[in-house]
């Protein structure tokens, strides 16, 4: 279904073809009026210095640092709290013949504080 549209198409050419500017006094105006509100614009606010809590739990490596920190002390907290002998069955595990031998694989680990 056909439609004339022919008086449409002459209707937006004309519009078109104007060349539509803002008159000097509104210019004037606008320029005026930011003029006017330019000194009450609020200043660029300033970076605040991080704290040293944030610092820290920034060079931890962040949660994932904190977890790991929580995990480690949560786990030499059990160790250190239990007696060697309710770790005995864990010893094989952690691939040692006895609790003794755990730490440096030394018989004796107080043996290098001696001078």
């Amino acid at each position: 279904m056909k439609t004339e549209d022919g008086w449409l198409e002459e209707f937006l050419s004309e519009a078109r073809a104007q060349q539509l500017a803002p008159s000097e006094t509104l210019m004037a105006r606008i320029l005026h009026d930011a003029d006017r509100v330019q000194p009450a614009l609020p200043r660029t606010p300033q970076p605040r210095a991080e704290r040293p809590v944030r610092l820290w739990f920034r060079a931890l490596g962040g949660w994932a640092g904190f977890g790991g920190l929580a995990a480690a002390a949560a786990t030499g907290f059990w160790i250190g709290y239990l007696p060697p002998d309710v770790l005995a069955p864990y010893v094989p595990v952690l691939g040692a013949e006895d609790a003794s031998s755990l730490g440096l694989g030394l018989d004796d680990p107080l043996a290098l504080l001696e001078p």
